[in-house]
């Protein structure tokens, strides 16, 4: 491996998605439309919309956008790990299992964003539909998706 791929997600935090694929596109644009790109602040307290009724076929599509931004960095991940089902490491090589499984920088900086969308407080995920899609190995995102 090269000492890219062993780059820990968390120091991934600040590097755009290379925009060379549809997949990286659509990523990139439902976060910058939901505001997870652009730190949109969460409601302030008393807002005055809070008072107004729920629109249920707005937090439909709310929800739609959610999870079709989930199961394509969920896909971009397994894409770039292949047919293993080794979560991607964080540490070192002589930490990491699975042998000589290639997991990319391209891979782990789709896991990393994944990661900060089920943690964003904004996520409107239907956390049942997309656990019936994690690998075994994604204890993490299991555990985010759960609370």
């Amino acid at each position: 491996r090269s000492a890219a791929t062993t780059t820990s997600l968390s120091s991934m935090k600040d590097v755009p998605l290379p925009l060379d694929s549809g997949r990286a596109l659509a990523i990139s644009y439902i976060e910058s439309a939901i505001g997870l790109s652009t730190h949109r602040p969460l409601a302030p307290p008393n807002d005055p919309f809070d008072s107004l009724d729920a629109d249920r076929e707005f937090e439909e599509r709310v929800a739609d956008m959610h999870d079709e931004l989930s199961y394509l960095l969920l896909e971009g991940i397994i894409a770039e790990r292949g047919d293993d089902d080794d979560p991607i490491e964080e540490e070192d090589d002589s930490k990491s299992s699975g042998g000589g499984t290639a997991h990319t920088e391209l891979g782990m900086l789709y896991q990393m964003k994944l990661r900060r969308f089920l943690s964003w407080p904004n996520a409107k995920i239907r956390s049942e539909r997309l656990l019936g899609s994690l690998p075994s190995s994604f204890l993490r995102e299991q555990s985010l998706l759960l609370g």
